[in-house]
């Protein structure tokens, strides 16, 4: 399911980050990237699980090769290439001719972790709106899977949560702006009328 892959993903990633300076937060940054990034180009779970296992490589392996990122995270993620060229700021040659040279994983993960956040985060509401059934399902799961494996295997799962959690406050948050102004004026009393001849309660 959805959510048993994305939750292998992420302990995979955790795990290969643990002990190198990418530990913690840039970890987390660019696997909420990727994941925003797959709502809003509608990326298939195998799309995304591959995009996912191209970065735990090359966390893996310290540095960037232009397997992980033109075949593995290039195939999965349309444009990965143009995105980590603009977050180093260059051409996709320059790039190129980066990455031969040698980018370390640490510098990669976090300048495209923050990258691809800059770029699909403010698209992530628009994509929710259109796969509310989605999220109904995810926490279905979550549900059941919290009853299969127990609660204490959630707790270390908290990160993925949070990130669903974030992304269905923005859904909810623009429902509510359009509420709003949907009813705007209509919760205004209407004026008394005064018939003749009739007293006022």
């Amino acid at each position: 399911t959805y959510f048993i892959t994305l939750a292998t993903s992420f302990r995979n990633i955790e795990a290969a980050s643990r002990g190198t300076k990418v530990e913690g937060e840039a970890t987390r940054q660019v696997f909420t990237g990727l994941v925003e990034a797959s709502r809003v180009l509608g990326l298939s779970q195998a799309e995304l699980g591959r995009a996912l296992l191209a970065v735990e490589q090359i966390i893996s392996k310290g540095k960037v090769s232009q397997e992980e990122l033109r075949r593995q995270l290039g195939n999965a993620l349309p444009g990965a290439t143009q995105i980590a060229a603009r977050a180093f700021g260059v051409t996709s040659e320059q790039l190129e001719k980066l990455v031969k040279e040698g980018i370390s994983a640490e510098d990669f993960v976090r300048r495209f972790g923050q990258q691809l956040r800059r770029e699909f985060g403010p698209g992530v509401e628009q994509a929710a709106q259109t796969a509310q059934a989605s999220f109904a399902r995810f926490f279905n799961e979550t549900r059941e899977f919290s009853v299969e494996f127990g609660q204490g295997v959630l707790a270390a799962l908290k990160p993925i949560l949070d990130i669903a959690n974030q992304l269905l406050a923005r859904l909810r948050e623009g429902r509510e702006a359009q509420l709003r102004e949907s009813t705007t004026g209509l919760l205004t009393p209407p004026e008394r009328v005064d018939i003749p001849g009739q007293r006022g309660v």
